[in-house]
């Protein structure tokens, strides 16, 4: 369609030049705002998963150490050492390393623990247990990790949930 008219050619213009440096400030700020929001987002589901990470290793390593004592008919234990901030099996050196910003908290029988002192679990050839309750968190979220001295079960759960 030809435009008859100057006013046709204006409106003609005015659809087809772009955006305001208006529309572009205000697109760029929103960018800006979601670039600053999303790393903290990030770090803290890094920081989540490192926590359910380190919960479930010290869950498998003591499931381990249990099923271990029964095969091989011979106790088993894993020892925690807060202040080195590692776990593992009690015969070998600690592997598991707990991240920073992980807060620990053993409860266990001294009779499980190694002869540095470190406090620890340990597991009979009948399945049985010295029981104990670790307890690890950050800011956001503790969870325990409880295990039962009559029947050595594990179980996992957040701290305070009845686990």
């Amino acid at each position: 369609m030809t435009p008859t008219s100057p006013a046709g050619e204006r409106a003609r213009d005015r659809d087809s030049r772009g955006f305001t440096l208006l529309e572009l400030l205000v697109v760029l700020v929103i960018l800006g705002a979601m670039a600053a929001l999303v790393p903290p987002m990030l770090s803290r589901g890094a920081a989540q998963a490192s926590l359910k990470r380190t919960v479930a290793t010290l869950a498998s390593e003591l499931r381990q150490a249990r099923s271990d004592a029964i095969l091989h008919a011979d106790p088993r234990g894993v020892v925690i050492d807060p202040t080195g901030r590692t776990f593992g099996p009690a015969d070998a050196p600690l592997r598991n390393r707990i991240a920073d910003g992980i807060a620990v908290r053993v409860t266990a029988a001294d009779i499980a623990a190694d002869p540095d002192g470190r406090p620890g679990i340990r597991f009979l050839p009948d399945g049985r247990s010295t029981g104990g309750t670790i307890f690890l968190g950050d800011q956001r979220r503790t969870y325990q990790v409880e295990v039962n001295w009559l029947t050595g079960r594990v179980r996992i759960g957040e701290a305070g949930d009845g686990a």
